[in-house]
């Protein structure tokens, strides 16, 4: 029964247009915005400091 009623809301979202762009086009909710903005932050090598040097940490940062 479960499988059937996914199907049946899966083809109502495909052929409905109103639907698919209310459920597609929601604002991203806190967590989403701040994933986002961490990923933007820690740009380089994904935010990582492989080094336990304190000059090699500073360049990293910088």
């Amino acid at each position: 029964m479960g499988r059937a009623v996914a199907t049946v809301q899966m083809l109502r979202f495909i052929s409905d247009s109103s639907l698919c762009r209310r459920v597609t086009q929601r604002p991203p909710n806190k967590v989403e915005s701040f994933n986002n903005f961490t990923d933007w932050l820690a740009f380089c090598n994904g935010g990582v400091i492989a080094d336990n040097d304190p000059v090699e940490q500073e360049k990293a940062v910088k």
